[in-house]
């Protein structure tokens, strides 16, 4: 699984938006954008490292 450092940080940053969230620091608008992102840099990552 290369790309070790980026899927890390994917899994962080959606485990922030959940705590934030649950800590009422942000809305759910505001943490389904931390989350959308995360998942998108980690599928770009995943796209952009096997060339699909």
């Amino acid at each position: 699984m290369n790309g070790k450092k980026t899927y890390f940080a994917a899994v962080v940053a959606i485990g922030y938006a959940v705590f934030a969230y649950l800590n009422h620091s942000i809305d759910a608008a505001q943490a389904g954008q931390l989350v959308e992102t995360a998942v998108l840099g980690a599928f770009i990552r995943h796209g952009v490292s096997t060339g699909a």
